[in-house]
C-alpha cells in the first residue's frame, strides 16, 4: 500500500482520536504501526519499502507507540 498525504484528511484526524494501530508521524502523515519495518531519526520505512517523513515533534510518540503496541 502507498501512503497518501492529504492535508484535508489529516485535519480531520487532528480533531479525532486515532485507533491504537495508527499514529501521527508528521503533520501530513498518519502511519499504521503494523506496516512499519524500520524507524530512523527522521523517517519511517514501511514493510513495502516506502519511506515517509517523521518530524521531531512526533518522533517520541511514534517510538513509544510502536514499541508498546507489539
Amino acid at each position: 500500500s502507498t501512503p497518501i498525504k492529504s492535508s484535508a484528511a489529516s485535519d480531520v484526524y487532528k480533531r479525532q482520536e486515532l485507533p491504537p494501530v495508527f499514529c501521527r508521524c508528521h503533520s501530513g502523515y498518519i502511519v499504521n504501526l503494523r506496516k512499519i519495518r524500520d524507524i530512523e531519526r527522521n523517517k519511517i520505512t514501511l514493510i513495502n519499502g516506502v519511506e515517509i517523513p517523521m518530524s521531531a515533534k512526533y518522533s517520541t510518540e511514534v517510538i513509544i507507540k510502536f514499541t508498546t503496541y507489539f
